[in-house]
């Protein structure tokens, strides 16, 4: 959920570029815990990076894009984990994480 966050707030380069680096490292230390050497190095590529385009129209549509996208993510990452859990009453352990692995070992006949 850390992306759909990250997105909601910055939706662009630009708009990232323009926050202060104690913002962009409030947000990352908020959601994880980098070391300072990787804090610092992100810090200084999102301040080095560099838009693809400039066109408004462009950069508009992305970012409606973006929004549409994340207003979506959300509710279905939820019913998933809804799902696994209702999934693990019959068929034991799943762990609900990145790699989303669904134990076989109990649902075999």
């Amino acid at each position: 959920m850390k992306a759909c966050a990250f997105l909601e707030k910055w939706p662009t380069l630009m708009e990232l570029q323009k926050s202060p680096p104690f913002r962009i490292r409030e947000f990352y230390q908020k959601y994880g815990r980098p070391s300072r050497e990787v804090l610092n190095e992100r810090v200084n590529q999102i301040q080095k990076g560099q838009p693809l385009t400039l066109d408004g129209a462009v950069v508009m549509a992305s970012v409606m894009m973006v929004q549409a996208l994340v207003a979506q993510i959300r509710p279905l990452r939820l019913a998933i984990e809804t799902m696994i859990r209702r999934l693990n009453v019959f068929f034991g352990s799943i762990p609900i994480g990145p790699s989303l692995k669904v134990s076989r070992e109990r649902g075999k006949s």
